[in-house]
């Protein structure tokens, strides 16, 4: 009995070998592991240069004139935009016995690689007459009842003043080749400002007071020696209030000019437009 019983045991586990045999070979095969693949080593990532943080309390010149231009619209779209550009407004000006003059103007304005080569032209309409300012080759020649003239010497440098001295001597100084310093940072009127001295090649030197906590020009200073003999130098400010977008870049839309503490001009701007086809006809003399 015993025997029998041994036996069938034995065939039992042997059946039981010889069936799962070929499915645990079957198994193997199938888990096998491929053969190990040569390693590949991942390419470091490059870590990019973080740009260097700006210190707020020691800035550079140039550091604080790149923001303003940043905030302003940003270098490509300035030079993009602004090739030509139509400006009209209404310009009050002061007269040393109280009274006021208004006149309507419009501005226009091709835009050269520097800005001695640059084509301005402005048209003001005055109660009693008409008459053009235009700045082409560097130079400057007026147009009144069709005929051309030669302004006069205080015309001329205010005039120039406005395309050598204005808010494009920042916005372009590295076109025109200009110079900065950094005079200092101070509060006038409760406002701190970046005081900033752009100087161009034609030596023409523009102080810039940049509010600190928005990067806009709250005023600019120039100094004119008049041609007169004898005459002394006067000192011009021009303030700029209410910024706002024209094309997506900040403008300001009114101004005032002082002349030696008093107050001359008031200039409030009604459009803003780049990128107009402006003939070449408007810059050439009649």
């Amino acid at each position: 009995m015993n025997l029998k019983f041994s036996l069938s045991v034995s065939t039992f586990v042997l059946t039981c070998v010889l069936c799962v045999a070929p499915f645990a070979n079957a198994q193997s095969i199938v888990a096998e592991k491929p053969k190990d693949a040569p390693k590949t080593t991942k390419p470091k990532k490059v870590e990019q240069p973080k740009p260097a943080k700006l210190d707020k309390n020691n800035l550079t010149a140039e550091q604080v004139v790149e923001t303003v231009i940043f905030y302003s619209g940003g270098r490509a779209a300035l030079g993009q935009i602004r090739k030509t550009e139509v400006e009209t407004g209404r310009i009050t000006r002061f007269a040393q016995n109280g009274g006021t003059d208004d006149s309507t103007y419009e501005r226009f304005l091709i835009r050269g690689e520097t800005v001695e080569k640059d084509r301005v032209r402005v048209n003001q309409k005055l109660s009693a007459t008409e008459y053009s300012l235009i700045y082409s080759a560097n130079k400057v020649f007026g147009i009144i009842n069709d005929s051309t003239f030669e302004p006069r010497d205080e015309a001329t440098d205010s005039f120039q003043a406005t395309i050598h001295q204005g808010l494009d001597a920042l916005l372009r100084y590295k076109e025109n080749g200009s110079t900065l310093a950094l005079i200092g940072k101070e509060k006038q009127m409760g406002v701190e400002l970046y005081t900033v001295d752009i100087t161009d090649k034609l030596n023409h030197t523009t102080r810039f007071n940049i509010s600190a906590k928005l990067f806009r020009v709250n005023s600019l200073e120039y100094t004119i020696k008049p041609k007169a003999e004898g005459a002394k130098p006067v000192k011009y400010v021009r303030r700029f209030y209410d910024y706002r977008l024209a094309q997506n870049l900040l403008v300001p839309f009114r101004s005032t000019l002082n002349a030696d503490g008093k107050e001359i001009e008031e200039l409030n701007l009604s459009t803003m437009t780049y990128g107009a086809k402006i003939p070449e006809t408007q810059f050439q003399a009649v």
